[in-house]
């Protein structure tokens, strides 16, 4: 998933004028969850990859109240 190029503001520039970027690094895949993520991994046995399913739900989730989300799950 390495794009071909890489866009950074002015204004984070300025923040950190040293900066050093690497593209060769990879994920390690280690995931650290609080204890109610486990538990929406537990309810929803539908969930079958961290990466693919779990995260996308959680990055969403963050935006939304919980009743939206238990509503959306219950569709």
């Amino acid at each position: 998933d390495v794009e071909d190029s890489l866009s950074v503001s002015k204004r984070l520039l300025q923040s950190h004028p040293r900066m050093t970027l690497h593209s060769q690094l990879d994920d390690a895949h280690i995931y650290i969850f609080s204890h109610w993520v486990i538990k929406v991994i537990l309810q929803d046995k539908s969930i079958s990859s961290i990466q693919n399913e779990l995260i996308p739900y959680l990055v969403k989730a963050q935006f939304r109240c919980p009743e939206d989300l238990k509503e959306e799950k219950s569709k």
